[in-house]
């Protein structure tokens, strides 16, 4: 792309950006990560040709939600067309970053204005599941998961891959 001096990379943020979400912390810290990131490339490439974009479509009619659970969809879904037209009138209008729909925009606006504690509570309150999920008594990161496993055998194991 910087040999061409032309290229386009679009960077699917979520509304979760823009709140903790409990039940679901990491996939809301990696969404929160996506716009800086994005925002960055923006700034040190668009001199160069290339355009890049942060979109963050809010609810869409796709098989997240089945997978997520319903509790992951705040307003009204969009189709992903309208969703596709937003991002390329972002990009024809140079920007960085975009927010598909004007509830959706509203929404991710109006935490800003709330106390943060307040934010992250609601957002429990939201994200709750029905039924807990099953907590292991103890979770290890390990380099040798066969032999944790065998001396803790009521654990989780989360290996960890070394570089």
């Amino acid at each position: 792309m910087v040999e061409r001096r032309d290229g386009i990379i679009v960077n699917v943020v979520s509304a979760a950006t823009f709140q903790p979400v409990p039940h679901m912390a990491v996939y809301g810290a990696s969404k929160a990560f996506v716009p800086s990131f994005s925002e960055a490339l923006w700034a040190e490439y668009r001199s160069q040709g290339i355009r890049v974009l942060a979109l963050c479509p809010g609810a869409t009619q796709t098989e997240f939600l089945e997978i997520a659970g319903e509790s992951a969809a705040m307003g009204k879904r969009r189709t992903v067309e309208s969703i596709v037209q937003s991002a390329i009138r972002a990009l024809e209008r140079g920007k960085s970053f975009v927010v598909d729909g004007r509830l959706n925009y509203f929404m991710t606006q109006s935490v800003r204005l709330a106390p943060r504690g307040a934010v992250a509570w609601s957002a429990a309150r939201i994200m709750t599941p029905a039924t807990p999920p099953q907590i292991p008594r103890y979770a290890f990161l390990t380099f040798s998961s066969r032999a944790t496993s065998a001396a803790f055998p009521d654990s989780t194991i989360l290996p960890v891959c070394r570089t």
